[in-house]
């Protein structure tokens, strides 16, 4: 061991190597001793741990332990719902994938198991990975984007994790009424209609006692179609005011006539 705190020491690269030499290959039982490599860290300095070994190609007896120490990085991802019909208690799932699938256990707070975590966030909640490798890739997907009326946003669902940074991925998802959506998708314009037009001639109702006229086709032509129209329409006004008068009429008559018969028969009773 002072070997190797010597080479440390004394290595003045990034990269450095150590051979331990003469180690005993079987304890006192005569059982196989099984040798690991583990770096302690003196203090947080921002680095990923990453050890990798294998058996040297040329010597079985002979292991090699790669160190790497890789910068490390943060990913936070937010979520925020909106609109009239958003529902802020609801749990959205997210899946992060990482380019390393050597990614294993909980980084602040995400658990990832072969480079992929999952977890769920509701409006207004983050999620942040911290001590993640940095230089390697991520992306973050939402399972209910663009569902039940809702359009999804996001900035940021793909990227790289910064060496001593933080990248985030931010998801929105809107949801409007149903009356303002389709107001939304509407874009014709509004029809204005003016006081002064005059329909055409095919959309008016035709009045068979004002008809054949002019020509003798029974439809009215030129510019007499919308004074003919008119006039037949006051004719008919007219007329169902002279029926309703006249029914009116009649009633209060018979009215009258009903009520001197009452009269006339009480006083003969009276007489009697």
């Amino acid at each position: 061991m002072n070997q190797l705190a010597e080479t440390l020491l004394k290595a003045d690269t990034a990269t450095w190597s150590h051979t331990f030499e003469k180690l005993p290959k079987y304890d006192e039982k005569q059982r196989r001793i099984i040798y690991s490599v583990e770096e302690i860290v003196l203090k947080d300095n921002g680095y990923d741990v990453k050890i990798d070994h294998k058996v040297d190609p040329k010597d079985n007896n002979h292991y090699i332990f790669t160190v790497t120490n890789t910068k490390q990085g943060n990913l936070t991802v937010t979520k925020t719902v909106s609109g009239g019909n958003g529902d802020i208690w609801k749990d959205w799932r997210f899946t992060v994938t990482l380019s390393d699938k050597t990614v294993n256990g909980t980084y602040g707070e995400m658990t990832f198991k072969d480079g992929v975590a999952t977890f769920t966030l509701k409006h207004g909640q983050t999620k942040t990975a911290t001590g993640l490798p940095g230089g390697i890739t991520y992306t973050v997907s939402e399972e209910e984007a663009n569902q039940n009326g809702y359009t999804t946003t996001a900035s940021g669902a793909g990227g790289t994790i910064p060496i001593g940074g933080t990248a985030t991925a931010a998801f929105t998802n809107h949801n409007d009424p149903e009356e303002e959506r389709r107001d939304d998708d509407d874009d014709t314009p509004p029809t204005t209609v003016s006081a002064n037009a005059v329909p055409p001639v095919s959309a008016l109702p035709i009045i068979p006692w004002i008809t054949g006229a002019i020509n003798g086709a029974g439809v009215p032509t030129g510019d007499m179609a919308a004074p003919l129209l008119y006039i037949g329409l006051a004719v008919l006004a007219l007329a169902v005011i002279v029926i309703v008068l006249i029914t009116g009429k009649k009633r209060r008559k018979k009215r009258r006539t009903s009520g001197q018969a009452g009269r006339k028969r009480s006083r003969r009773k009276n007489r009697k």
